[in-house]
């Protein structure tokens, strides 16, 4: 909750198109994982961030897809849940 406490005020500021579209903890094949999604509506854009913790390291999943684009998005979470360290 604190991620994307401070997150979402952040993009906002930062992206006058931003528009929040989900945060939550996740299970992907490396455990659990924080996931925030976002668009952006003038640029058309699905954004999505993962952050998953592996000990004493981090790691980083970032992706953009166009909006209404069914294949890419399942492409992406496929991708996503398949992650492992």
């Amino acid at each position: 909750r604190g991620l994307s406490a401070e997150l979402t005020p952040t993009l906002g500021d930062r992206l006058p198109d931003f528009q929040k579209a989900s945060s939550r903890i996740v299970r992907i094949r490396a455990g659990r994982a924080f996931m925030y999604s976002y668009i952006r509506t003038r640029k058309g854009t699905v954004h999505t961030a993962v952050i998953v913790p592996a000990g004493e390291r981090s790691y980083a999943i970032n992706t953009v897809s166009p909006g209404g684009a069914d294949k890419a998005a399942r492409e992406i979470a496929r991708i996503i849940l398949s992650f492992d360290v």
